[in-house]
């Protein structure tokens, strides 16, 4: 009979230490639970955070790309303010000259490489690197300006090849505007107001 009351008091005593163990767990597990809360926040204040770090983060990374863009299209008005202008400083002088269209600026160039209508891809030249370039500096219709662009610069870089003169200013203005072909303007473009717009009406 002691046995078995001794036997039936740890059972009970090991039961009140079960019971004993699980209230100090569960008070932990509240503390614990508390100061997560009180250093990191509830888990849906954590989940806030972090889509608003993530929603700023790519907010930055449009921009930056926004900005390179713009910087990229710049080539356009290096392109126009030298090559560009001087084309058509070609064509004023010519005519005030009285000069015949077959003798202005890249017509006998374009006629001795043997490429075809002379006349007229001089003439698209000239407008492609003073109106085109301008169109892709400012980010107006950009990506048909720049491919016509690219187009050309083509051609320069084989003229200059079969020259033997320095190519790569041409392939470096290529490499800019088959890049802005794909890429477009940007947000910083007269492009994307238009859109904006016409997304608004």
């Amino acid at each position: 009979m002691p046995l078995l009351l001794r036997s039936h008091q740890i059972g009970i005593l090991g039961k009140s230490k079960a019971l004993l163990w699980d209230q100090v767990n569960a008070k932990k597990k509240r503390h614990d639970t508390c100061a997560w809360k009180i250093i990191f926040g509830s888990p849906t204040q954590e989940l806030q955070i972090n889509v608003g770090w993530a929603r700023a983060f790519a907010f930055r990374l449009l921009l930056m790309i926004d900005i390179g863009l713009l910087l990229f299209r710049a080539a356009g008005f290096l392109l126009g303010f030298t090559f560009g202008v001087q084309k058509i400083g070609w064509y004023v002088t010519a005519f005030h000259a009285g000069k015949s269209l077959s003798s202005i600026g890249l017509t006998p160039l374009i006629a001795h490489m043997g490429f075809p209508l002379p006349i007229i891809l001089a003439l698209w030249i000239t407008l492609n690197e003073s109106i085109g370039a301008f169109f892709v500096g400012i980010g107006l219709l950009t990506r048909f300006a720049a491919a016509s662009l690219a187009l050309g610069m083509i051609g320069a870089l084989y003229t200059s090849v079969r020259l033997g003169e320095d190519w790569l200013r041409a392939a470096l203005y290529f490499i800019i505007f088959l890049g802005l072909i794909f890429t477009g303007a940007g947000n910083f473009s007269i492009d994307r107001l238009l859109q904006t717009r016409k997304t608004k009406h």
